[in-house]
């Protein structure tokens, strides 16, 4: 019934003149390695709702569909967007995320409606707008500080500030609703991690995820790439291992990732993600967990002027004291650090 649909439920239509189209680094579930096709990979997945709203341009992948227990729902209606609440243990509290697809033209206002509703003060963005002549993500955010938007009636977003370092940008925008209350709002998009492939420097997105866990302060932490799964599945699982490892608890990344699956389908992209210098570790090691820790992290080459110190801090040390650094190295295919 789907097939005509191509893949293309929610994106603009082609334009023969455009060399730009619409599309995803994340692989179909046929794709992928066989040991992940089964097992923890293909559970059953109930996805009646989404799939019930395939044909309304909310989905930009027609194999990429929410879970219903975990869906995020807008609004007091029951209101849809591609994005799941992912609620990970972390020892003694619950690392709490919002994962989605990369916002759509017809659904920015959603996204931000998300944003305000769920109180998240943190977006990471871990696509850029356009890669490999392929549109990941619908820019969402002001090009200019200073500068407003109205993203639709219910609501406008106000770039404050922005920053450019090496290998993430930060702007600081704050999102006002019909009610003039407002709400501020750090995005973090990560650049350094190239399409069809692997973060060349692991240290950099880690020196990311800690920065990004240091301006956390309320709701859940909001990601996305394209679809949602695949760089966004990553950063969560880099995210939580970092957060057990900073609690002394034991953890198998199986046990991670699965948990993460059963609430968001797809999650952290095997084929994708764990190939040659990558930096996931993923197997059952119980009695010697794989660790990942922050490294100190590389000077800073390039920043604007008005540079938070806050953020200085955090990256000129790492987000982390010397003795806790962990030494990535390669095992195999993989990579994983150890004490």
């Amino acid at each position: 019934m789907c097939s005509y649909l191509q893949m293309s439920a929610g994106r603009p239509e082609d334009d023969d003149d455009d060399d730009i189209t619409w599309g995803s680094d994340e692989l179909p579930i046929e794709n992928l390695d066989s040991k992940f096709r089964k097992g923890l990979f293909l559970i059953y997945y109930k996805t009646f709702f989404s799939k019930c709203v395939l044909f309304n341009g909310k989905n930009t992948f027609i194999y990429m569909v929410t879970l219903d227990t975990t869906r995020v729902v807008l609004g007091t209606n029951g209101g849809y967007i591609n994005a799941n609440h992912i609620k990970m243990p972390v020892k003694d509290e619950d690392f709490a995320y919002i994962a989605c697809q990369g916002p759509l033209p017809t659904t920015m206002g959603d996204f931000w409606q998300m944003v305000w509703e769920q109180k998240a003060n943190v977006v990471a963005m871990m696509t850029q707008e356009i890669e490999g002549g392929k549109v990941k993500c619908q820019r969402y955010w002001p090009d200019s500080p200073g500068t407003t938007e109205m993203v639709d009636e219910r609501l406008q977003i106000k770039l404050v500030k922005d920053q450019y370092l090496d290998h993430f940008h930060r702007h600081l925008m704050n999102v006002v609703v019909q009610t003039d209350e407002t709400q501020l709002v750090t995005h973090l998009n990560y650049t350094g991690w190239p399409d069809h492939g692997t973060p060349s420097q692991p240290e950099q997105l880690l020196t990311f995820i800690s920065y990004m866990r240091h301006v956390h302060r309320s709701g859940p932490i909001v990601t996305h790439c394209s679809a949602g799964i695949g760089r966004s599945g990553t950063l969560i699982c880099i995210d939580v291992v970092l957060g057990l490892i900073s609690k002394d608890a034991d953890f198998d990344i199986s046990d991670v990732v699965r948990n993460m699956r059963l609430q968001r389908k797809g999650m952290v992209q095997t084929e994708v993600l764990l190939t040659n210098d990558t930096f996931l570790y993923l197997r059952s090691t119980k009695a010697t967990a794989p660790v990942i820790m922050l490294p100190p992290a590389p000077p800073i080459t390039r920043s604007p002027p008005d540079l938070d110190s806050s953020i200085a801090g955090v990256i000129e040390e790492g987000g982390c004291s010397p003795e806790t650094t962990i030494t990535i190295k390669t095992v195999g295919p993989f990579m994983s650090a150890q004490r």
